[in-house]
């Protein structure tokens, strides 16, 4: 993040107080350099995501795309936005509980 870059974390981020307060660092790091910061767990055992995977199979919903490094598919300009307004939602958060 230092380097103006936004990182995507899977797994917990904290686990213990000495990683919390490591994080409430890294947030005010990609605060500053206006990065997101941004917990990617799968959480694949939730029923929201399991309801998911089931519909992503249905004829309904067409067919996947084949994608590439330089054009993934699936990424689409409402999908940052929406990434963009957690992170800012989060932030807002964090500041009303002073973390």
């Amino acid at each position: 993040m230092e380097a103006g870059l936004n990182v995507l974390a899977d797994k917990p981020m904290a686990i213990d107080t000495e990683g919390f307060n490591a994080l409430l660092k890294a947030f005010a790091t990609a605060k500053k350099n206006n990065v997101l910061l941004y917990d990617i767990m799968t959480e694949r055992h939730e029923i929201n995501s399991i309801l998911q995977k089931e519909f992503a199979h249905l004829p309904a919903f067409g067919q996947l795309e084949r994608g590439t490094p330089e054009n993934p598919p699936g990424i689409n300009e409402a999908v940052i936005q929406s990434q963009i307004a957690y992170h800012n939602n989060l932030s807002s958060i964090n500041q009303k509980a002073k973390i």
